[in-house]
């Protein structure tokens, strides 16, 4: 739905025009499969309305101030909801003072429990085409800022550091004599004599499998992305040759802030760094921005 608020027949000093938009979205998410513990076919489905809204403002001719907001979801895979038990091997820092592998495995069980995934964003933003100083030239720049929260995610980190959390005034980092076998979750962490986490280790929940942490997947993790986007565009005509448009549009993140987990470490980044993706991965994957020039024409037959 939109409302144009004002238009050309009631324009006013620096308000030529002035729309309003809003939109509602009924999502039906529907995950299916053979659940591991039942070994019988299930399935879920996933409700939810995402309300939109969208303001545009013109307050000069050629030139756009246009802000929008939004929530949004996403369920679950099948195989995060119903599948069986499977291993990782992420890169574990043991919040006892332990020494680690390079790699630790931990064990992962499905989670018919699972919620969607939730986001929510704003961005705003102007466009303008100066068309008295340079012909066909036109721009876009837009801020944005969007927050997700229920990302689903092995929760092998939040039970190390709940472990840790309760150990208690007697416990000394890096000292097995000390550690307290009734610390919160000790029953789903395996450690070897000395402390160290048994990457051997095995749990009668789950016979067959070894691993040092066994976890489940829960809606634990968060994150925060803000940035910038451009877009300029140039179309130019020629008598003999047609019409020419030549677009380059860039994403710059100026921040990402992610959680993998209640207890954890926050992983925050900026423009600075290398990171520009909103994933839950390590940070030197990805460059701090990104262009992608593009040209295209139209010539005559």
């Amino acid at each position: 739905m939109k409302i144009p608020v004002i238009g050309d027949k009631n324009s006013l000093p620096f308000v030529k025009a002035l729309d309003i938009g809003a939109l509602a979205r009924n999502d039906k998410l529907t995950v299916s499969g053979t659940n591991a513990n039942t070994a019988l076919f299930d399935s879920r489905t996933f409700k939810k309305t995402n309300p939109s809204i969208n303001v545009h403002w013109s307050p000069l001719e050629n030139y756009l101030v246009r802000a929008t907001w939004s929530k949004g979801f996403n369920s679950p895979s099948s195989a995060q909801v119903f599948g069986a038990a499977g291993t990782s091997n992420p890169t574990l820092a043991d919040p006892l003072g332990f020494p680690t592998l390079a790699q630790t495995p931990v064990i992962i069980r499905g989670n018919s429990n699972l919620g969607p995934v939730t986001s929510k964003g704003w961005s705003l933003g102007v466009v303008g085409s100066p068309k008295n100083l340079v012909k066909g030239l036109s721009f876009s720049v837009d801020f944005y800022h969007n927050t997700v929260d229920g990302i689903i995610a092995g929760n092998f980190k939040s039970i190390l550091a709940a472990n840790a959390a309760g150990q208690g005034a007697g416990f000394i980092p890096g000292n097995a004599a000390t550690i307290n076998p009734n610390a919160p979750f000790a029953a789903q962490i395996k450690r070897l004599a000395n402390g160290q986490l048994d990457v051997t280790g095995q749990f009668a929940a789950l016979p067959g499998f070894t691993g040092a942490v066994l976890s489940d997947n829960l809606n634990i993790g968060t994150r925060e992305v803000s940035g910038l986007e451009y877009t300029v565009t140039y179309v130019f005509s020629t008598q003999d040759w047609g019409r020419f448009k030549w677009v380059t549009a860039a994403n710059q993140f100026l921040k990402v802030d992610q959680t993998a987990g209640p207890g954890t470490p926050r992983s925050a980044t900026s423009a600075s760094s290398t990171a520009r993706r909103a994933t839950p991965s390590p940070r030197a994957a990805f460059p701090a921005g990104r262009g992608t020039p593009a040209s295209h024409g139209s010539g005559r037959s």
